[in-house]
């Protein structure tokens, strides 16, 4: 397919060869692509989707000669803008994109943008292979929305991001990419407060902001087991040369042949298209109608639920939270650190949990693992040369950090 350069502002009018008119109406940007017969863009808008479809934007078909098609999550905003558009379910437009590309060969899209993201596999006969196609779980907020609120946080504008990461990208920086660990698969929004504790404890920015992207981008592609024979990147988030080195490590590790990069986004433009190629397209009449009534889910209440998490010992509230006792060496502990990017506390019990034999609250506005040495020779100052530890419980943004400096000091822990 091809393409123009884009462009913020179109013209007012459409030109004179367009024979369908495709939006892309995502939660980041909203795109518009005039298609010629044939599926040529001839022309193509964009805008943010925090403008909305302000007047002036956008052209507006005139008459009933051009076909207005819309996907995406703003699809409902776009429809209410050109009142004759039908839309097309996202996963089947990309899923038309993917089949495009898989002439005997078997074609995956890996798309990382703000509302989160989906992967897609078709085999060479366009049907789906292995079953690929897993979408982003709901969340309050999408990876790249996530990513962006870090770079708020950290104070660095977007056009920074693979200058500030220049030491890892390509294959001179592929080494350090590998050194790299990942976080746990999790909502995204618990990525913003450990890349700022982790720049707040002293850790290279360059790294922490690494650390994340990568768990971002691996939290995708960790989905693709088998190997295809093309991949696609498609997104904002890949817009970063980072992003997309680390989904190519990944991709490589698993026998991916050939790795392509949506880079003027026109995936969605091709999908339609090659949708409508196809054959009749039948639109169900009133589609709001369509739609079941949502019902509603009702969940158990906190008494209850703290009922049912009792009696499966998950969840215990001590009577009272005072010291009962003293430490002693030969009575087996539980420590508890809950170590934020400010503050830790621990609490030390006896072995059942029940008694609070003692309590600390230390600064952690610095090195983390001064902050544990700390602990520990508080515990010393009871007047303790050994303490016996059947278990230590961690939590808090630098929980990560602790777990290996304890594992590492005293592999009995693990």
């Amino acid at each position: 397919m091809q393409s123009v350069t884009e462009k913020h502002r179109g013209s007012e009018y459409l030109p004179p060869e367009t024979d369908i008119l495709v939006v892309d109406a995502g939660v980041e940007s909203l795109r518009v692509f005039a298609l010629a017969a044939g599926g040529r863009i001839v022309d193509r808008w964009t805008a943010p989707s925090s403008e909305g479809f302000a007047s002036g934007i956008f052209p507006e078909p005139k008459g009933e000669s051009v076909s207005v098609y819309v996907t995406g999550k703003l699809s409902k905003l776009a429809q209410n803008y050109w009142k004759s558009g039908r839309y097309l379910p996202h996963p089947a437009v990309m899923w038309s994109a993917a089949s495009s590309y898989a002439a005997g060969q078997s074609v995956a899209l890996v798309e990382l943008s703000a509302s989160g993201y989906r992967l897609l596999g078709v085999g060479p006969d366009g049907k789906l292979k292995d079953d690929l196609l897993v979408t982003h779980p709901r969340c309050g907020a999408g990876v790249g929305f996530n990513i962006d609120r870090i770079l708020q946080k950290l104070g660095l504008s977007r056009d920074r991001v693979d200058s500030l990461l220049s030491g890892y990208l390509g294959e001179e920086g592929r080494a350090q990419r590998r050194e790299l660990h990942t976080r746990a698969d999790r909502c995204g929004v618990f990525a913003s407060s450990a890349t700022v504790s982790d720049k707040n404890q002293g850790i290279p920015l360059s790294y922490a902001l690494a650390v994340t992207l990568k768990s971002e981008v691996f939290k995708a592609c960790c989905h693709l087991k088998q190997p295809f024979d093309e991949v696609w990147l498609t997104g904002g988030v890949f817009e970063w040369q980072f992003c997309r080195d680390c989904a190519t490590d990944y991709l490589c590790g698993v026998g991916v042949r050939h790795i392509r990069h949506d880079r003027d986004r026109t995936l969605v433009a091709q999908g339609v298209h090659h949708f409508l190629s196809r054959g009749a397209v039948s639109f169900a009449a009133g589609e709001a109608g369509v739609l079941k009534e949502p019902s509603l889910q009702e969940y158990p209440s906190f008494l209850d639920l703290r009922e049912v998490l009792e009696r499966e010992h998950k969840f215990i509230r001590l009577k009272t939270g005072h010291v009962q006792d003293k430490v002693s060496e030969d009575e087996p502990l539980l420590i508890a650190l809950d170590a934020g990017s400010t503050m830790a506390k621990v609490v030390v019990t006896d072995a059942d949990g029940k008694r609070v034999l003692y309590k600390g609250v230390f600064n952690n506005a610095g090195d983390t693992l001064e902050t544990v040495r700390a602990v520990f020779f508080s515990l010393r100052k009871q007047g303790l040369s050994v303490i016996r530890v059947l278990a230590v419980g961690l939590t808090g943004s630098a929980r990560y950090q602790i777990r290996q400096a304890l594992i590492a000091t005293y592999p009995q822990l693990a």
